[in-house]
């Protein structure tokens, strides 16, 4: 089994992103924990991970180190779109998280980020701008089940 990763740094976090599909939900805390720890992993503050649904539209899952499942971010969605936009190369993206959507659009490093739906940020009326520094591509190459990779 191969999973492929993308780490990247928005604001001061640390995240490590990857397709959703390419590990079962139930394996996902351990996943977050083996990749996010800096001796044997990438080294990161969270774990994203994104599900394509279709036409730009993006499922986001976000997973502290620790493999407990934390609120997205503005960061975390800022991470997502430049992710999605090396990947994909969709430049505008919609990312639906648990505790929120979020709208991108990623130019370069330079992303900029609205809530979407009937959240609304007074303070930030334009959305915010935040630059994204890419760190580097990797993979997880393991022949064994996942189940055996990422047991607790």
């Amino acid at each position: 089994m191969n999973i492929r990763f993308v780490k990247l740094r928005s604001g001061s976090t640390d995240h490590v992103v990857v397709n959703a599909v390419d590990v079962p939900a139930r394996q996902w805390p351990g996943l977050a924990r083996r990749l996010c720890q800096a001796a044997q992993g990438a080294g990161a503050d969270a774990l994203i991970g994104l599900a394509h649904a279709g036409r730009g539209r993006f499922d986001l899952t976000c997973l502290g180190g620790d493999g407990t499942t934390v609120p997205a971010t503005v960061w975390t969605a800022a991470a997502a779109a430049v992710a999605v936009r090396r990947r994909y190369g969709y430049q505008v993206v919609r990312l639906h998280a648990d505790d929120g959507i979020f709208e991108a659009t990623a130019q370069g490093q330079q992303v900029r980020i609205r809530l979407g739906g009937h959240q609304s940020a007074p303070d930030h009326p334009d959305g915010w701008l935040v630059t994204v520094r890419y760190a580097f591509d990797g993979e997880i190459v393991h022949h064994a089940s996942a189940s055996g990779l990422f047991a607790d």
